[in-house]
């Protein structure tokens, strides 16, 4: 699979990037028909290797794949009996199902590679963003100086936000050369210079990402890279070993509520028109949950759905000082919500059962030698990036975004290859 997993490496760091002029909404659009293409190219290879090498050898079924299948499923059927029109959003989504599959018969030792790539595509980014800020490129938004190769800063900053974890956690857990060494030069000096690569790509990240004033990515970011520090550094267990009177663990308690909080409250009132607006959003979209609350209005149901609901919202809210917030939106900043509003409570379950069984209990195999193969420290990777993605799905769209949604799927796929067989 060694083809594919090339293929894919170049996917990954070429698709934020495609943006053809001829195309309506190019920047959003244009992303997902180049996936779709690629898949073309990938899809047949994928299934070459399968049937020309025996690689069903590695492969087992866990509980990150049940969960996925269950979803894949769902929407499948509830887009089938709705008789929902084919659209874009529609292809994509079948289209990561296959990616997803084709990254199943990956073995995960060559699946590390994709984490690189992503390494290096964080690294563009933040470079073009950083230089949009300096003026030297153009944005692609007329009201914003920053948006990378995406359409405002919100998508480019939540992209970001899920390389970061990435390259802090290659660096953070980069295997030392003395363990390596009987690897011989070549694999020492690759190992290193993947180190050196992702500490530039954290750096030109940390530099570009405030400019964004995304606080989802932030958090999303400050979550994340909390996560890593703490299996890198496990202070928690340390502090538990002290031995604090009672007044020291209350003051404790206090000081950490009393940062949350002043954090919390400067983030609300740096954009608090746009944190009222969310919460607007978040309101109405509850209205559209119970009006159609187990099927939900269908793929591309929120879009449809939103202005009609807003409008009843204000008539039972005719004084509301909100309508100076009110707007048109495809989207419901919170994507347990919109998936909620579009595919029903069973459908976010589903979703929700997805992210559950990545976190939830110790159902990963045990490597034999973990410093060689950095497995361990891959799966700690890649449950950051889906804690990133988790975060930030809170405050915005990332299931949306065709490169984010890329990188949630090489996530889970490599963390369902290192789950224990059902």
């Amino acid at each position: 699979m060694v083809p594919v997993t090339v293929i894919i490496a170049l996917l990954i760091i070429a698709v934020p990037f495609y943006m053809p002029d001829a195309l309506m909404n190019t920047v959003q659009t244009g992303k997902t028909i180049f996936f779709l293409y690629a898949l073309l190219i990938i899809f047949p290879v994928a299934v070459l290797t399968v049937f020309l090498g025996p690689v069903f050898k590695h492969l087992s079924f866990g509980l990150i794949d049940l969960t996925v299948l269950g979803w894949f499923i769902y929407i499948i059927s509830k887009n089938t009996i709705d008789k929902t029109p084919f659209s874009l959003l529609y292809a994509g989504f079948i289209g990561l199902a296959i990616f997803y599959l084709v990254l199943r018969f990956i073995k995960n030792e060559q699946l590390k590679w994709l984490f690189i790539a992503l390494i290096i595509a964080g690294a563009i980014q933040a470079v073009y963003g950083n230089l949009q800020l300096w003026g030297y490129y153009p944005s692609h938004h007329y009201r914003f100086k920053l948006t990378g190769s995406f359409f405002n800063p919100g998508p480019y900053a939540g992209y970001l936000a899920l390389m970061l974890p990435v390259a802090l956690g290659v660096w953070l857990f980069y295997i030392k050369t003395e363990q390596v060494r009987a690897a011989g030069l070549f694999v020492n000096s690759l190992n290193s210079a993947v180190r050196y690569l992702s500490g530039l790509t954290i750096v030109t990240i940390v530099l570009v990402l405030p400019a964004s004033q995304s606080r989802a990515a932030w958090l999303a970011v400050l979550v994340s890279s909390g996560y890593l520090l703490a299996v890198k550094y496990p202070v928690v267990h340390k502090i538990k070993k002290l031995k604090l009177s009672l007044r020291q663990k209350v003051a404790s308690v206090l000081l950490i509520v009393t940062l949350l909080v002043t954090g919390l409250t400067g983030m609300y009132y740096l954009k608090k028109d746009s944190a009222n607006g969310r919460a607007l959003i978040w309101k109405v979209t509850l209205n559209i949950i119970a009006g159609h609350p187990f099927t939900g209005t269908g793929t591309n149901g929120f879009k449809a759905n939103y202005m009609d609901y807003q409008a009843g919202y204000f008539k039972t809210n005719p004084g509301s000082n909100e309508a100076m917030l009110a707007g048109d939106t495809n989207y419901a900043f919170n994507e347990l919500l919109q998936q909620t509003a579009e595919h029903g409570l069973t459908g976010s379950l589903l979703l929700a059962l997805v992210f559950i069984s990545v976190f939830a209990g110790n159902g990963y195999k045990k490597q034999k030698s973990a410093e060689r193969h950095g497995n361990q420290q891959f799966v700690v990777i890649a449950k950051a990036v889906l804690l990133s993605f988790v975060v930030f799905a809170m405050f915005s769209y990332p299931l949306q975004i065709v490169p984010v949604k890329i990188t949630m799927v090489i996530a889970l796929a490599y963390l369902a290859g290192n789950q224990k067989r059902l």
